[in-house]
């Protein structure tokens, strides 16, 4: 029997996912085969009994089920509690479970980017204040750091999301409002972005570089396109760009293997793939 799973969301033909997990499930020689569903809010239970009856493995959600979901499910990992989202849902003896596999999956791909990258304990500076910010800064509190500075526009947003996450024996963390300036971007080994900003089709982000960034990273989690201007202007400093690309591939490979029993290898092969694919995006740009 074709075991079926899916990406669920509104819209969703944007997705990268169907090509991920099918290389996969090529890969491995599985009877298995992954869809893009467009589902919205109001459809979401009806799609999530469908997986309580079995005619899915599971499935993964995106916006804008992912807070929507959690309400709606039996069980969540620590990590989905704490964000209030789950992206990977899937049935365990008898209960529909979901975690958030963006947080391991963001620290997979930047600790194999950037082996070491908190061994001097440095101090993080985290663009914007949404759902991705709250994983990161999740995982992110429980890494070797210094301290966390948040800046967002809304500094009320970045305030709130700093009390909803704090803790004793945590790193303390700053809020500002607006981008920072050059002075503070020197200070941070690690800059992260977590918005929009610089997708195809959004504003790009462009910060207040100090003149050099050697020994700082720069991780931008957009990945269309995959170099974008931010990482551009931080390679041009001398900093070391971490592109978003790695993060969807790690967080893809652990859904996978919550549905097939064995988190399969984020190859080079199959980033060619996805890379391949998201040059038309690069090709478009002014």
């Amino acid at each position: 029997m074709t075991r079926q799973c899916f990406v669920a969301g509104f819209p969703i033909s944007h997705s990268r996912s169907p090509a991920i997990h099918g290389f996969w499930i090529a890969e491995q020689g599985l009877d298995a085969r992954y869809s893009a569903i467009e589902v919205n809010p109001e459809q979401l239970p009806a799609l999530l009994q469908r997986v309580r009856e079995g005619e899915f493995v599971g499935g993964n959600l995106t916006i804008p089920l992912k807070q929507a979901a959690v309400p709606l499910l039996d069980q969540i990992t620590p990590e989905a509690g704490a964000m209030g989202a789950v992206n990977t849902i899937w049935m365990e003896d008898g209960r529909l479970c979901g975690a958030n596999t963006d947080v391991p999956g963001f620290f997979a791909h930047l600790d194999e980017s950037a082996p070491g990258w908190d061994r001097a304990a440095p101090e993080v500076l985290v663009l914007g204040a949404g759902g991705a910010a709250r994983a990161i800064v999740y995982g992110l509190l429980r890494r070797k750091v210094s301290r966390i500075i948040i800046a967002n526009r809304s500094l009320e947003r970045a305030q709130a999301l700093i009390r909803s996450l704090a803790g004793p024996g945590l790193p303390p963390a700053d809020a500002i409002a607006g981008l920072p300036d050059a002075a503070l971007v020197a200070r941070c080994g690690l800059v992260i972005n977590t918005t929009s900003l610089g997708m195809k089709g959004q504003p790009p982000l462009t910060l207040d570089w100090p003149a050099r960034l050697d020994g700082v990273v720069v991780n931008d989690i957009v990945y269309a396109p995959l170099e974008t201007e931010l990482l551009a202007g931080a390679r041009a400093r001398g900093a070391l760009g971490v592109d978003g690309l790695g993060m969807l591939l790690h967080q893809a490979a652990l859904a996978f293997g919550r549905w097939f029993g064995a988190v399969p290898a984020v190859s080079p092969a199959l980033r060619a793939l996805i890379e391949a694919d998201l040059a038309p995006t690069a090709a478009a740009r002014p």
